[in-house]
């Protein structure tokens, strides 16, 4: 069980990493091109959605899973927590570049992917724990 722990340990890392890279790296030579909108938004805000979307499964499998259920609401809080100021301190120190923007609505879309995976998680865990009464 530990191996398994560390394993998800190891890959919520590498996804903060992969994270941390894809926001302040320049795509600006590498000839990627994204279309302008989709259904009417811009298409990186979909990007953004979905680069912040399993922030919240990476979290729960890495540091969470495992706790005893009385402490399921404070590791939700954590990882809101987290996911919340490392979206915003990503967003902001694209500032920090020449080749990147802040964007509101990109730190918005951030939000969003980020509360609905954890949404979905907190779903999944209530639905478990109500299967378990019946």
């Amino acid at each position: 069980m530990k191996h398994i722990r560390a394993i998800f340990t190891l890959g919520f890392w590498l996804y903060i990493a992969t994270l941390i890279f894809l926001c302040l790296y320049s795509f600006k030579d590498t000839g990627v091109e994204l279309p302008g909108l989709l259904w009417g938004i811009e298409t990186d805000k979909y990007i953004h959605f979905l680069m912040f979307f399993p922030f919240s499964f990476a979290s729960w499998f890495a540091f969470g899973k495992n706790l005893e259920y009385k402490y399921h609401y404070k590791i939700f809080i954590y990882i809101l927590l987290f996911g919340l100021i490392l979206s915003t301190g990503l967003e902001f120190s694209q500032r920090l570049t020449d080749y990147r923007d802040f964007d509101l609505f990109d730190l918005l879309a951030n939000y969003l992917g980020l509360l609905s995976g954890l949404i979905l998680i907190f779903s999944i865990t209530k639905l478990k724990k109500f299967r378990k009464h019946f």
